[in-house]
């Protein structure tokens, strides 16, 4: 398993499987809410005491945009979701967290920043 794919599968219990990469689906109806989006990019691509700076090695930011009918729903799938985050190994450490109104969804909407760092040691 990658880090990636285990992050996917943490969170998709949370939504019963609506757990997407880089986009939510453009659906020729209404898309099912709630749901989350998630998406990866390298942070540090120098190379560092353990490793060669490849995906293996190199720090992970991690976006999660969760979204959700109404306020109440969002923020409790915000709670879940850092609860689980909090537990991940390798250590996936908060950077920034907000909330907004999408008025083009109509959707409540959280966005949690992380970076992940595999070559850290578990905690």
């Amino acid at each position: 398993m990658t880090i990636k794919t285990d992050v996917f599968d943490a969170l998709q219990a949370l939504v019963d499987g609506r757990c997407h990469p880089s986009h939510f689906p453009q659906e020729s109806e209404k898309p099912t809410w709630p749901a989350i989006r998630i998406a990866f990019s390298l942070r540090n691509v120098d190379d560092d005491l353990c490793g060669d700076s490849d995906d293996d090695t190199a720090d992970l930011a991690l976006e999660v945009d969760i979204c959700a009918l109404d306020y109440d729903e969002c923020q409790v799938l915000r709670g879940q979701v850092r609860v689980i985050m909090k537990a991940f190994s390798p250590p996936a450490i908060l950077e920034s967290d907000f909330s907004a109104f999408d008025p083009d969804s109509k959707t409540e909407r959280v966005v949690l920043e992380y970076t992940i760092y595999p070559s850290s040691p578990a905690v």
